[in-house]
């Protein structure tokens, strides 16, 4: 054992000095798991010239290393996705596939090598040869079993290579032709911009010379990342007009910064980094390959190197507001290790809000003796610290939806009332100042009613009636209640254990508050075996259990009546995401999700399964839990269909929720669809869209069905995630395995 954990040492510890290669190669890497210090650089992947080629790609390299072995699939999945660079472009065959459900359906229903299915290798993955595992099934595709082989490239460089002191001559002369030496160039470049002096000076630098400073590094940039579509006499620009990409495409979805604040002179260095790092993912495979490698230096630097900063009096809202942007941008386009640091920046940027009391102080209302101005500059600066608590807020939800793990934050700490309506904020670079006081007031009776913290409780009283909210106070009450959804929905087993009953039966059988009786405690059990196992009533834990499904059931309701209203349409982003929690909410508390997924990844891995999980998890797929759950299944797929659809002027703009919802839709219809080998009249089917027939959801029907999830990402976002996508793939090609029930002797 010793041994083994001085090697997974020596391996980390070579790893961590490696100097990080080309973005555009593999989505994989066989990079160890985090190292404890500051989760190191680590190595990223080239490029990627050819997506035809077949690169054997093997889950089970991770179970060779001791210091890899997880249970949990967040984890796994980042082991065996997310150790290179997510934002390879889709594959060329994904474009000419139909999207439309039934096409492929209609085609045939029956999985064949010679199908329309995309491959694995599509995704860098190739397809299986042949393998054993004992996986308890009576009729296993004989593909199951395959172990699929990671055939991983990367460069070497010296372990001291950005250590050395002559390193900045020696790069002066390196040969540009080398690809490594290329890459030296580049990140050595990034890490020159990411660490100047200037950004953390006491002395702002003028706005000349922070002007002058972004024109030449643009120039730099440009010609180092090879920007050929940036011509040479607008290329001092590019670092601006990237930030127009940021304001233009992902602002929208985290509204941190006002119309006021795209000045590069109002803006933090290293914020406006931050956001460029993030347009950059909206443009050529050569700024893709920029931005990512700006954003781990970014990343490693807010999440190790600032701490000092943070023991000083100064305004630290610029360190939340790139630390809250940098975690969300590893979630949303699936950077490197994107699980560990989310997770790793969600509680330092928790803990600095605490301290900066960010969740505990009320909105300011512009009024007073004192000039328009300094009105505005005090409520901006209050909307500013709101907003960045709320984004906190968001980002620790998303995590614990995704990952299926307890928020750090609860929105009994937020004792903030809800932030002004979005389209104000962000065109406050263009409403006149008389206007934008006229209109901030007009929106004061509604906004400062109560704080949220108090929202929730009206939304988790029964007898309550929630107040009339606009979209995206909808959308942030649904957020507060995903607290009490994770309690329920973490462990499956809870109200087996304790009461013998499942958790579609708790719900069915209501218990009234005075039906609760001393007769009915361990002491005095009416259980046959008084000797056996002795279930306990549980009734305070069975009330809490109903009263989160009528707080959902309460907030879709007031939210559906007002819904249609103008003032909701024009916000459809907060709309739909609004509508994808609520049924992921559901999702989560009829499925066993982690189970699930666990299943899944251990297939992908090779690793066998504990048979007792999957009898478990096969009777459930054939239970009525079940069904509910493909219920919201559909609504999920439905929402997401149709808004694709869309013209591109009304089109809501996606957030991760929408593939976190897909990805645990996947897996619920892998394992239900796995199970049932005829469609009965009791079984749903895949609503039809555009008018057409319904799909059946039967085991023959599993890798049509699957294959459009991976169709409906692409549809999503051209780059990003693919890392979820090639999981569904990999479960079209690989049915639920059909648990055999043995007989009795």
């Amino acid at each position: 054992m010793e041994d083994q954990n001085q090697d997974c040492s020596n391996m980390q510890a070579a790893r961590v000095n490696l100097v990080a290669p080309d973005l555009f190669q593999s989505p994989l890497s066989n990079n160890l798991s985090p190292t404890t210090h500051s989760l190191g650089q680590g190595v990223l992947t080239q490029n990627l010239d050819h997506m035809d080629q077949t690169i054997e790609f093997d889950f089970a390299w991770a179970n060779a290393l001791s210091c890899t072995s997880t249970g949990s699939w967040p984890w796994l999945h980042e082991n065996l996705f997310l150790q290179g660079n997510g934002m390879l472009n889709w594959p060329d065959e994904l474009n000419s596939l139909p999207l439309d459900p039934l096409e492929l359906v209609q085609d045939t229903a029956q999985d064949t090598a010679q199908d329309t299915r995309l491959s694995l290798s599509s995704f860098g993955v190739s397809a299986p040869q042949e393998a054993v595992t004992d996986v308890h099934s009576s009729a296993q595709p004989a593909a199951l079993d395959t172990p699929i082989t990671a055939n991983i490239q990367r460069d070497t460089f010296p372990g001291s290579a950005l250590e050395e002191k002559d390193e900045t001559r020696r790069l002066r002369h390196t040969d540009t032709t080398d690809p490594r030496g290329e890459m030296l160039l580049q990140v050595k470049l990034v890490e020159e911009l990411v660490t100047h002096p200037g950004n953390y000076s006491s002395t702002p630098m003028s706005r000349l010379s922070q002007s002058l400073h972004w024109q030449s590094m643009s120039i730099r940039i440009a010609e180092t990342f090879h920007f050929d579509s940036c011509p040479s006499e607008d290329s001092k620009f590019l670092l601006f007009k990237i930030l127009e990409m940021y304001r233009e495409n992902f602002s929208p979805l985290w509204p941190l910064l006002s119309g006021k604040d795209f000045d590069f002179d109002r803006l933090h260095p290293l914020l406006f980094l931050a956001l460029v790092s993030i347009g950059c993912m909206y443009g050529s495979p050569q700024q893709c390959k920029f931005g990512n490698i700006l954003h781990e230096h970014i990343r490693d630097h807010v999440a190790d190197s600032l701490i000092g900063l943070e023991e000083g009096g100064d305004d630290l809202l610029w360190l939340g507001q790139t630390r809250l942007l940098t975690q969300v941008a590893a979630l949303y386009f699936g950077q490197r290790r994107a699980f560990s640091y989310a997770q790793h920046l969600g509680a330092i940027i928790v803990a600095q809000a605490r301290r900066m009391d960010l969740f505990s102080k009320l909105g300011s209302v512009p009024t007073g003796a004192v000039s328009i101005e300094q009105q505005l500059a005090s409520w901006h600066n209050d909307e500013s610290r709101k907003r960045l608590a709320f984004g906190i807020l968001r980002a620790d939800i998303f995590a614990s939806v995704l990952l299926n793990t307890r928020p750090l934050l609860s929105a009994e700490e937020i004792y903030l009332d809800l932030p002004a309506d979005d389209e104000i904020w962000q065109q406050l670079d263009k409403i006149p100042q008389d206007q934008l006081i006229t209109r901030l007031r007009a929106e004061l009776p509604g906004t400062l009613s109560l704080p949220f913290c108090d929202l929730v409780r009206v939304a988790e009283d029964r007898d309550e009636t929630l107040l009339h909210m606009n979209a995206r106070g909808y959308e942030l009450l649904i957020f507060g209640l995903q607290g009490h959804v994770w309690r329920f929905s973490h462990d499956r087993t809870m109200f087996p254990r304790l009461t013998g009953l499942s958790d579609g039966a708790v719900l069915e059988n209501s218990i009234p508050f005075s039906s609760f009786d001393r007769r009915h405690s361990i002491l005095s059990s009416s259980q046959p075996d008084q000797l056996g196992i002795t279930f306990r009533q549980m009734n305070d834990l069975r009330r809490d259990r109903r009263h989160i499904s009528e707080a959902l059931q309460k907030w879709e309701q007031n939210f559906t009546a007002v819904r249609t209203t103008p003032k909701f349409t024009k916000d459809r982003s907060s709309v739909l995401s609004s509508l994808i929690l609520l049924h992921i909410s559901y999702l989560r508390l009829s499925a066993p999700l982690a189970d699930l997924h666990s299943a899944a990844y251990t297939l992908m891995d090779k690793k066998i399964f504990d048979n007792k999980k999957w009898q478990t998890l096969y009777e459930w797929a054939k239970g009525p839990e079940a069904i509910q759950a493909v219920e919201h299944v559909q609504h999920i797929w439905s929402l997401l269909y149709h808004e694709i659809n869309q013209a591109s002027h009304d089109k809501a703009k996606f957030n991760l929720l929408a593939f976190a919802g897909l990805h645990h839709a996947a897996v619920v219809v892998w394992a239900f669809v796995g199970a049932h080998q005829e469609q009965t009249s009791e079984l749903p089917e895949l609503r039809g869209l555009e008018n057409m027939a319904t799909i059946p959801l039967k085991r023959d029907f599993n890798g049509p069905i699957l294959r459009n999830v991976v169709r409906l990402y692409k549809r999503l976002i051209p780059r990003g995630w693919y890392s979820f996508a090639a999981v569904a793939e990999y479960l079209a090609a690989h049915p639920f395995p059909e648990y055999h029930v043995a007989s009795p002797l």
